[in-house]
C-alpha cells in the first residue's frame, strides 16, 4: 500500500501524527460491485499503517504516544 507523509515546516521533534484513512466506499450499489479487497482487508491496511508509523516514529520525529487515526466516509468507519 502507499503511504504519503505530509510534514508542516513548523513541526518540532516529538510532535503528534495523524493517520488519515481516505474514504472510498464500502461497496458501490450492489455486493457484486464491492471492492476487489473487501472487509477486513481495508481495516487490516489501516492497522498496518498505524503499526508502520509507530515503528518509524523516532525516524520521523514523532512522539509515538501522540498518534491519532481519522477518516471521512468509509475511512471514518474503519477507524
Amino acid at each position: 500500500m502507499r503511504v504519503r507523509v505530509y510534514r508542516p515546516p513548523t513541526l518540532r521533534p516529538g510532535g503528534p501524527a495523524l493517520v488519515w484513512i481516505h474514504g472510498g466506499g464500502f461497496l458501490i450499489g450492489t455486493p457484486e460491485l464491492a471492492p476487489e479487497h473487501p472487509f477486513p482487508a481495508p481495516l487490516e491496511d489501516g492497522y498496518a499503517v498505524l503499526r508502520w508509523l509507530h515503528g518509524k516514529a523516532a525516524t520521523l520525529g514523532i512522539d509515538p504516544a501522540w498518534l491519532a487515526i481519522g477518516g471521512a466516509s468509509a475511512g471514518g468507519g474503519l477507524r
